[in-house]
C-alpha cells in the first residue's frame, strides 16, 4: 500500500493488465480487418450487380427490338398469305385460310409470350 492508503500494483499485475490490453487491441484490429474485407467484398458485389443489370437491360432492349421486327414480319406474312388465299378457289381457299390463320395466331401468341417475358416490357408504344 501507498502512504495515501491506495493499493499499489505489483509488477505481475501491470504485466497481466498490459497483456490483457494487448489482446483486446489485437481482437479490435482483427474485427476491423474483417469489416474492411466485408466492405470490399460488398463493393465488388455491387459493381458486379450493376454490370449485370446493364447487360440485362441491353439484352431486354435487343429482345424488344427483335420482337418488333417479328411482329412486322408476321404482318407481312399475313398479308402475303391473305393475297395467296384470295387466288385459291372454294374449299381449298377455306382450308388454306384456316391453316394460315392458325399458324399466324400461334406465331402471334409466341411473340406475345416472348414480349411478356422481357424485363420491364420494353416494347415501343406500351
Amino acid at each position: 500500500m501507498t502512504e495515501n492508503g491506495e493499493r499499489s500494483l505489483s509488477l505481475d499485475d501491470v504485466t497481466r493488465r498490459f497483456r490483457d490490453s494487448e489482446q483486446a487491441l489485437t481482437q479490435v484490429r482483427e474485427r476491423l480487418e474483417a469489416l474492411t474485407s466485408s466492405a470490399d467484398g460488398a463493393r465488388r458485389s455491387e459493381v458486379a450487380l450493376e454490370a449485370s443489370a446493364v447487360a440485362v437491360q441491353s439484352l431486354a432492349a435487343a429482345a424488344a427490338e427483335l420482337t418488333g421486327e417479328l411482329e412486322r414480319v408476321l404482318e407481312q406474312a399475313r398479308a402475303t398469305l391473305q393475297a395467296a388465299a384470295e387466288h385459291l378457289g372454294g374449299d381449298e381457299q377455306q382450308r388454306f385460310r384456316r391453316t394460315v390463320e392458325e399458324r399466324l395466331d400461334k406465331l402471334g401468341t409466341d411473340i406475345g409470350r416472348i414480349y411478356d417475358s422481357l424485363p420491364g416490357r420494353w416494347r415501343k408504344g406500351s
